[in-house]
């Protein structure tokens, strides 16, 4: 089994988000910062984590569904790799869907 530290994936100026949102007691994190700043890659990383720890789910909502590929479902396909968790991942692409196997919990992607 491989294991990675997660204080070599986080960059410094997330490692405060990430210990925030695994405490569990806030719901809404507000992350500032332009463009190329690491907020996606670090935000889909905590997605993925959090619902590896916890039997949640999430939706990923785009006002355009034909971007979700490209964007959001692209970046949470990284994180997984860059964690190294893949063996735990059943990615579908022709619904968008991601499926954490040892649970159950889904991420689904939606749009108009």
């Amino acid at each position: 089994m491989t294991s990675i530290k997660l204080s070599t994936v986080f960059i410094a100026k997330f490692k405060q988000i990430w210990k925030l949102a695994k405490s569990g007691k806030y719901l809404r994190i507000v992350l500032k910062g332009g463009r190329g700043s690491g907020k996606s890659t670090a935000i889909a990383m905590i997605i993925i984590l959090l619902m590896m720890m916890f039997p949640i789910s999430a939706l990923v909502v785009r006002k355009v569904a034909s971007t979700l590929r490209e964007s959001v479902y692209e970046e949470l396909k990284e994180a997984i790799s860059i964690l190294k968790v893949e063996r735990y991942w059943h990615i579908t692409s022709g619904i968008l869907s991601m499926t954490y196997l040892p649970r159950g919990n889904k991420i689904i992607f939606r749009g108009k």
